[in-house]
């Protein structure tokens, strides 16, 4: 079980950054830069190469890429036209390909939301919407050979944020290419556990986030400073032997004035080494 960090963009993925993340204990990485609509949108000739050179610095230091994130429906379909939601479909198509070329394991996706903490006053529309467009990219993975790790949402009045949800979207989708990504604070911050979603999907869960909430929020804070119960968490990857990476998505760090970088990722990683220590000390 890999010690990972999801890349912090105002980095800009330089070989410095990921040398620093190797040099604390991280093991692997989660790209986030694959995670902007706008490069993906540019020629070709412009978004590749820019893409490969961060996947160069991450690997020549040394460090694993086990997933990237694609580009997300941030504002919802609420505040965004047709077009803008089809230009933002071609972006996470592209972003699909992209990781097949550059053999990505997984690609984690975001459902489409209405709007951001605003209640959704048709859901109905909501999970049709992502039926079709969680279908179209499920179609574009298994031509290109792409596993995509589908994101559970935070907030009460979000999309996608119990288990049994996400195993009914699951269900509907119905492809071999897709599995969960399990975001433990966005859990947290709905009243969830990480042995529900486990006993639900099991063996589909194959990418973590790991931080740590507050109740009805998205803090991104470190785990054991929040809500989160972090023995269930371990609990549960014991129960059903997870094998992906351990993957921090604090943004601690990113919080912090630059030149206390350094300390603020060694005490993010070590926070994760006893996470593991404690999985693997029973698992």
């Amino acid at each position: 079980m890999l010690l990972s960090r999801n890349s912090d963009m105002r980095c800009g993925g330089t070989a410095a950054y990921f040398q620093l993340l190797r040099k604390v204990g991280y093991e692997a990485v989660d790209i986030n830069e694959t995670a902007q609509t706008k490069v993906w949108l540019k020629p070709e000739k412009e978004y590749m190469p820019y893409f490969q050179q961060i996947f160069k610095n991450a690997r020549d230091a040394g460090l694993m890429i086990g997933q990237c994130h694609a580009p997300m429906f941030d504002r919802g379909w609420f505040g965004l036209s047709q077009e803008a939601l089809a230009e933002r479909e071609e972006a996470i198509l592209r972003c699909i390909r992209g990781a097949a070329e550059l053999e990505i394991p997984y690609t984690v996706i975001h459902p489409i939301i209405y709007a951001w903490q605003t209640d959704d006053p048709d859901r109905a529309k909501t999970f049709a919407l992502n039926l079709r467009h969680l279908r179209r990219l499920a179609e574009e993975a298994e031509k290109y050979g792409v596993n995509l790790a589908l994101e559970n949402l935070p907030g009460k009045r979000g999309f996608l944020i119990t288990p049994e949800q996400m195993q009914e979207m699951l269900q509907q989708i119905s492809s071999s290419r897709m599995f969960v990504c399990l975001d433990t604070g966005h859990a947290f911050s709905v009243g969830e556990k990480t042995s529900g979603f486990f006993s639900l999907l099991g063996e589909k869960i194959k990418v973590l986030h790991v931080h740590d909430t507050f109740s009805g929020i998205d803090a991104h804070v470190l785990p054991y400073t929040g809500v989160g119960d972090w023995q269930d968490f371990i609990s549960a990857l014991q129960a059903y032997s997870y094998s992906g990476t351990l993957n921090s998505e604090s943004s601690v760090v990113s919080k912090l004035p630059p030149q206390l970088q350094l300390q603020a990722e060694t005490l993010t990683c070590g926070v994760l080494k006893e996470l593991r220590s404690c999985i693997l000390e029973f698992g």
